[in-house]
């Protein structure tokens, strides 16, 4: 997948998927998503991600991009400041796009195939903006930690969506 400067958007997502994801262990899953032969000016659109998971509540995620900037897209969903229960529901599928006030804290859908489904921002005011204006090429890292014991799950999928800016 490339970007050569003519707009079309491309998309990158870790080897090897689906991952297990670590039963309540830290650092939990770091999975390494290599972007390569796109512009410099290339601009981080949105972020696909699904996750199998029979306790969402358990679950951080985060995404780093190649110079260290790290954002939180989700804090144990359904609890109160990453403490607590959280959503004792199954499975996210869900869409990250920039800005802020729209994150998946809230979301907790009983008795549905995904109980957090959308398209969300990130957690807490973090923007996927913020991972912006620096080369995009490079190992991208995307964690997920259970931290919480007995629910177990997988990355099931992940993709970083490029666009060119203006």
């Amino acid at each position: 997948s490339g970007i050569t400067g003519d707009g079309n958007p491309s998309s990158f997502s870790p080897s090897g998927l689906p991952l297990a994801i670590p039963d309540n262990i830290t650092p939990g899953l770091d999975a390494d998503i290599v972007v390569s032969g796109i512009g410099t000016n290339a601009m981080l659109s949105s972020i696909c991600l699904e996750l199998e998971h029979s306790w969402t509540g358990d679950l951080t995620i985060t995404l780093m991009n190649p110079t260290g900037t790290s954002v939180t897209l989700m804090n144990r969903p359904g609890s109160v400041g990453g403490i607590g229960a959280g959503c004792s529901q199954d499975n996210v599928l869900a869409t990250i796009v920039p800005g802020t006030g729209n994150d998946m804290e809230d979301s907790c859908a009983v008795g549905a195939s995904y109980a957090i489904l959308g398209t969300f921002t990130a957690h807490a005011g973090d923007d996927i903006s913020n991972l912006n204006g620096a080369d995009p090429n490079g190992t991208w890292i995307v964690s997920v930690v259970d931290s919480a014991g007995a629910d177990v799950g997988s990355l099931v999928s992940f993709s970083l969506n490029f666009g060119e800016n203006g």
